[in-house]
C-alpha cells in the first residue's frame, strides 16, 4: 500500500495474494483461452481478479447471463426458423464454500446494480420450483383485475440449485418442461383446474450454484436426457487463489466499466435481428462440422447444442460492446467460453460410471451415523465395485476443489 503522510491508502494497492495450495483434480478443465476476454468483459475480469478469489469462468458466464437477460427479448438472430434470443441458462459447479461461487456472483450482481438498478432490484428472483410459480414471476395481467408483470425479463439466481433439482424431480412437477420453453423462448403457458397462467413474450435467464456429487445426487436422468442439461453452459469453478485480507477493485476503474455496460444496455435494447458479418459467415462455416460433431454418452446429451449456444454468446457479446453486428472476434470469443463449457462438461460428465461410484458413496457415507469400514461399504456396495476404486472415490470425495 501506498504511505502517505502516515495514512495507508489500500485502495491503491494490489492485496497480497497466496496460492491456492488445494491440489487440482485431474481431468480439470484448462483455464479459458484469452479471445473469451475480449472487449468489456475482460475489463471487468481485469479490474476484479486480483481482488477476488472468485474463478475468472465463472464471472465471465455469469457477467454473459446477466447481460444477456438485461437487454430484454428484442435482439435476437434466426436460424432457419428459430428464433434465439440472449438468454442464457448457466450452472456453476464447485465444492459447497471453498470454491467461491457465491462471491462470483456478488461480484457481478454488485456491478449489474449499478448498471441498471432496477432491473438489479426488481428482476432478479431466486426460489425457483415449480413451472407454475415461474410463469406467475412473468405473468400476463387477466380479466379479473390483476395487472400483471409488465417487466418479462426475470433472472432466477439459485445458490442453493439443488433444492431446485430435487422439486423438479417430484411427480407432478412442471419446472423442467416451463424451463425449457423459457430458453426456447416464447409464451409460457401452464393449465391449471383454478388459474389459467400464461406470459407473454418471457425472457428467463437461469443460473445455478451446486456441487458435483449434489447434482448426480439431484438431477434426475429424465432431465440430463430430456433437453433441460443441454440448454445449460456448464462451468466448474475453483477457488484461484487466497486473500487472508479481501481486496477491492478501484472505483474509478469499476465506474468506467459500469458506464461502458450502461451505454451498451441502452443501445442493445433497441436492436431487433443480428447478423453475421461477411467475415464472421465464413469463420462461422468453418467452426460448424466440429460443432456439430456429436461426443459419445450422456457427455454428447449434455453438450449437444453447442452451435446455439455459441450463437448465443456471441451475440451478447457484441450487443456489450456496441455492435448490432456479429463479429469476428465476438465469435472466437464465445467459442473460447463454450470450450471452456465443454471442457467443464467432460470432467463433469465424462466418466458417467466415475460419478455414479462417487456418488452412491457419498449418500452410503452421508446416511451412516458412525461412519463405514471398508468391508461394509463393500457389501452396501453389493461387492460389484473393485478395491482399488472404492480407494480413488474415496481420494476424490476427501479432497478439496
Amino acid at each position: 500500500s501506498l504511505e502517505q503522510g502516515g495514512i495507508v491508502t489500500p485502495e491503491r494497492s494490489t492485496p497480497q495474494a497466496l496460492p491456492n495450495p488445494s491440489p487440482i483434480p485431474d481431468g480439470w478443465p484448462a483455464a479459458m483461452k484469452e479471445e473469451g476476454r475480449y472487449g468489456v468483459a475482460g475489463e471487468f475480469l481485469q479490474a476484479v481478479e486480483p481482488f477476488s478469489e472468485s474463478d475468472p469462468q465463472a464471472l465471465i458466464t455469469q457477467l454473459y447471463a446477466c447481460f444477456g437477460n438485461l437487454v430484454g427479448s428484442k435482439p435476437h438472430l434466426v436460424v432457419e426458423k428459430t428464433r434465439h434470443g440472449t438468454n442464457l441458462f448457466v450452472a456453476v459447479v464447485g465444492d459447497t464454500s471453498k470454491s467461491r461461487k457465491s462471491t462470483s456472483w456478488d461480484q457481478c450482481l454488485s456491478l449489474f446494480g449499478s448498471v441498471d438498478p432496477v432491473w438489479a432490484k426488481n428482476r432478479v428472483e431466486s426460489g425457483l420450483s415449480s413451472g407454475e410459480g415461474l410463469i406467475n414471476a412473468v405473468r400476463d395481467g387477466s380479466p379479473l383485475g390483476d395487472p400483471g408483470v409488465l417487466d418479462k425479463r426475470g433472472i432466477f439466481f439459485e445458490g442453493d440449485f439443488t433444492r431446485t433439482l430435487k422439486a423438479m424431480s417430484r411427480r407432478g412437477n412442471t419446472l423442467s418442461p416451463v424451463l425449457r420453453k423459457c430458453w426456447d423462448g416464447g409464451d409460457l403457458r401452464v393449465i391449471t383446474k383454478h388459474s389459467p397462467l400464461k406470459a407473454t413474450g418471457a425472457h428467463v435467464s437461469v443460473i445455478g450454484q451446486t456441487t458435483q456429487y449434489e447434482l448426480f445426487e439431484n438431477f434426475s436422468q429424465a432431465d440430463m436426457l430430456g433437453g433441460l442439461g443441454n440448454r445449460f453452459l456448464w462451468s466448474c469453478a475453483r477457488r484461484t487463489k487466497l486473500l487472508p485480507f479481501g481486496g477491492a477493485p478501484l472505483a474509478g476503474e469499476l465506474r468506467k466499466i459500469t458506464e461502458r455496460l450502461r451505454t451498451a444496455a441502452e443501445f442493445a435494447r433497441e436492436v431487433r435481428e443480428m447478423r453475421l458479418s461477411s467475415k464472421a459467415r465464413q469463420l462461422w462455416v468453418d467452426l460448424y462440422p466440429r460443432l456439430s460433431e456429436a461426443s459419445p454418452g450422456l457427455l454428447g446429451t449434455m453438450t449437444s447444442r453447442a452451435e446455439p449456444q455459441v450463437l448465443r454468446l456471441a451475440a451478447i457479446c457484441a450487443l456489450m460492446n456496441g455492435s448490432d453486428e456479429i463479429r469476428t472476434h465476438h465469435l472466437r470469443a464465445a467459442l473460447a467460453i463454450w470450450h471452456y463449457s465443454l471442457a467443464s462438461s467432460r470432467f463433469l460428465f465424462g466418466d458417467k460410471q466415475v460419478v455414479k461410484l462417487d456418488t452412491r458413496l457419498l449418500r452410503l457415507l452421508r446416511e451412516a451415523q458412525s461412519g463405514l469400514t471398508r468391508t461394509q461399504i463393500s457389501v452396501a456396495l453389493s461387492r460389484h465395485a473393485r478395491g482399488e476404486a472404492i480407494t480413488s472415490a474415496l481420494e476424490r470425495l476427501n479432497r478439496p476443489w
